[in-house]
């Protein structure tokens, strides 16, 4: 009863392209293959990375990872909070296609998405999932959990798989790469589940609390 939740949201920079040669530089400028899957965020326990990466391995599908940390190598390797990084560039280096980028800007990063075959994003758990929405606020379709919000982030938009369950998870990139029906979809759900988040809202909804908690003490 004391606890109000108020959304994030993905820039307005995310948006569905219909600049073809934005599209076609992304594709020359970072050296991407004509079919892939991607990856957006950090390495935490909690982000699952190593299954995205051994869905990707066992069914021999390109993989894109976004993400400055999965570049950086720390000294301090023992340190429990960096394990899951340890096991996922471990893995990577069995992938026969894999593609790392440490940064990225906004208007890349959205024809990056809308690109991909789909943003695969296995979280155990997540606070919002900032990556799942900006995929679909470009037009991509999304392989996901129902691990803390995603559930209530991505409503009916997105595939659904557990969290450890890469077989399941490549068979659901398959059936994206394939099946256009099914992915223009999703794309569908996906940009009518954006339209929810919006800066705008989440700014009206935190004033409506500091008004709310001034009322009550007035």
């Amino acid at each position: 009863s004391r606890i109000d939740v108020v959304h994030l949201a993905p820039s307005s920079q995310f948006s569905p392209i219909t600049n073809e040669s934005l599209l076609s530089a992304t594709k020359t400028k970072y050296h991407l293959p004509d079919s892939f899957i991607l990856y957006v965020g950090d390495v935490n326990w909690n982000k699952n990375l190593p299954t995205v990466i051994k869905a990707a391995k066992e069914i021999n599908f390109p993989l894109v990872i976004v993400s400055k940390t999965f570049s950086e190598q720390d000294p301090n390797s023992n340190h429990r909070e960096l394990q899951s990084l340890k096991e996922a560039q471990k893995l990577a280096q069995e992938l026969s296609s894999l593609l790392v980028l440490s940064a990225i800007k906004p208007n890349y990063l959205a024809a990056l998405y809308q690109s991909a075959v789909s943003l695969v994003f296995p979280s155990y758990y997540e606070g919002f999932g900032l990556p799942v929405v900006e995929a679909f606020a470009s037009g991509c379709p999304v392989i996901t959990t129902k691990g803390g919000s995603l559930g209530e982030i991505v409503g009916p938009a997105a595939l659904i798989t557990k969290a450890q369950d890469y077989h399941k998870i490549g068979q659901y990139i398959q059936e994206m790469a394939v099946n256009l029906k099914l992915r223009k979809h999703h794309i569908r759900l996906g940009q009518t589940q954006a339209k929810r988040f919006t800066w705008e809202k989440t700014a009206k909804e935190t004033i409506n609390v500091y008004n709310k908690i001034l009322n009550q003490y007035a």
